[in-house]
């Protein structure tokens, strides 16, 4: 057998017809490389869909964490708020002697809204950032912001506990009267929530830590949460309904006036936070926000770049407008929950 390709080749050298030999060797080569190429470029492909859709059925995993997140962050919100408009009360001394027999007040600053997080599926999608396509990373900036802010608002939450956690402690172990207070009422006790200066720095105290500090980083958590959701519907498809999910949870748009409408401002007595105001636009904004703040108006003022959004603190009834080069774009009136600046409204 040896002897026969020897004597094939032979030929072929013999008979000047190497060049056709290394031709065909070449050819083969060539071939062999270019179905080599067109395998891994199969697997690439195949590969990368598989991603795909995976990143895909996990931002859909994840859409259902952030309405139920943004469910539990409204709850935590509107019992804050009504707690910080009895603790008005508590501290202006207009309380009576029938209010605190009636036990609605005793337990004010014993108690606080907890909320937890699923975070697996944030995860998840972070772990793949080298995956994401170009045109998922801004959201994935928002995903890490988000990260951000539940290690923010659970750090609150922590210590706020610790606190409550105390005070029970203290009133178990020094106030005689607390058992029979819940129990039958204790005159004992109605004499020290409506007289204790003490206890009045304890309820200032919790305030500060519900309201400027918990409550406040959980509204901040729960805007950016909104516009995760806003955001996802441009991955997810054509069945995302990110109002039709908020309204569902009672949280409504703001609504535009006209920019020569005048706004008036009535204060109330309980806390309100800062709704979400998302640039959605790919332009640069400007929110010039207006609030009542002790029957006075001030006026905080933020430039927004595309895909950002207004993360501040609680306010005051209020209202803002959105300004480019100075230009009044939209009037928006306060009073609910979120809005989303995309070029319609800024047209």
């Amino acid at each position: 057998m040896i002897k026969f390709f020897r004597k094939i080749r032979q030929n072929l050298l013999t008979d000047n017809k190497f060049s056709k030999y290394l031709l065909y060797a070449v050819g083969e080569i060539v071939l062999v490389v270019i179905g080599i190429l067109i395998a891994v470029n199969f697997n690439d492909w195949n590969t990368n869909r598989k991603q795909t859709a995976e990143i895909h059925e996990l931002l859909k995993a994840f859409e259902k964490d952030l309405i139920t997140s943004i469910e539990n962050a409204t709850l935590v919100l509107n019992v804050s708020s009504q707690k910080d408009s009895l603790i008005r009360l508590v501290l202006n001394n207009r309380l009576s002697k029938e209010d605190y027999e009636n036990k609605r007040f005793g337990a004010l600053i014993l108690n606080y809204n907890r909320i937890t997080t699923s975070q697996e599926n944030l995860i998840k999608l972070l772990n793949r950032e080298e995956q994401v396509s170009s045109d998922l990373q801004p959201l994935l900036k928002s995903l890490k912001k988000y990260q951000g802010l539940i290690s923010q608002y659970i750090h609150s939450q922590e210590r706020l506990s610790e606190y409550v956690a105390t005070q029970n402690e203290f009133f178990t172990d020094n106030m005689v009267w607390f058992r029979a207070y819940w129990e039958s009422g204790d005159e004992r006790a109605v004499d020290y929530f409506l007289n204790d200066p003490i206890y009045k720095n304890k309820v200032n105290f919790y305030r500060v830590m519900l309201i400027n500090n918990y409550a406040t980083s959980v509204a901040e958590y729960r805007n950016r949460a909104i516009s995760l959701l806003y955001m996802l519907q441009y991955h997810i498809g054509i069945n995302s309904n990110y109002e039709g999910a908020l309204k569902g949870i009672g949280l409504l748009p703001l609504k535009e006036v006209d920019c020569q409408d005048d706004v008036i401002l009535q204060a109330n007595s309980g806390a309100s936070f800062a709704p979400l105001i998302f640039n959605a636009t790919k332009d640069t904004l400007d929110v010039h926000l207006s609030y009542l703040i002790r029957d006075e108006m001030d006026i905080w003022t933020m430039t927004l770049s595309p895909n950002e959004q207004l993360d501040g603190d609680f306010f005051a009834p209020h209202y803002f407008e959105i300004r480019k080069n100075g230009e009044c774009l939209a009037k928006i009136h306060g009073g609910h929950d979120y809005l989303i600046i995309d070029p319609n409204l800024v047209e």
